[in-house]
């Protein structure tokens, strides 16, 4: 028999080379598939411990606006927070809505102050805000929002809300 040849000897070296490719490829696929799950349960669990924002509060009292522009006492009540709700009775807010130059040519509403503060006055309410707002019209002067509210662990409510218009003129 003849002696192999180098190019008649087995390849046994490029195997075990490919072999450790592979490998060093399905390594870094496991790592990278790791590491999205390890960020996507981050943003899941860690970004709903952040709490409550500005996000959800001109939402809040632009409806609560938008209600008092219709006149619709019950989207208004239902805007309220457990506090707001032992405070002010359907009554008071349909005296609110009455004074129609409050509320009459609504369009919109901007934040311009908030200031979030955690309380233990109260086992249900652990965060409260205090807001200060412009509410635009589309005739005459805008009017000044100011507003309590309560995070329920889900989203702001309003607690009180007083509404400063003044009048045209002044």
């Amino acid at each position: 028999m003849t002696e192999p040849t180098p190019r008649t000897r087995p390849r046994r070296r490029s195997a075990a080379l490919e072999m450790q490719q592979r490998a060093f490829v399905q390594l870094t696929i496991a790592a990278v598939v790791f590491f999205v799950i390890v960020v996507a349960a981050a943003f899941l669990f860690v970004a709903p411990l952040r709490g409550p924002g500005i996000r959800g509060v001109a939402p809040v009292l632009g409806a609560f606006m938008e209600a008092g522009r219709t006149q619709d006492v019950l989207a208004g009540h239902a805007l309220l927070s457990v506090r707001g709700l032992r405070q002010h009775s359907r009554d008071d807010i349909a005296d609110l809505f009455a004074q129609r130059q409050l509320f009459e040519g609504y369009r919109r509403l901007k934040v311009t102050s908030f200031t979030m503060e955690h309380s233990d006055e109260d086992p249900f309410v652990t965060t409260t805000a205090k807001v200060v707002a412009i509410a635009y019209y589309s005739d005459g002067p805008p009017a000044q929002v100011e507003a309590d509210l309560d995070y329920d662990d889900t989203d702001w409510r309003i607690r009180r809300i007083r509404v400063i218009r003044a009048q045209e003129g002044q």
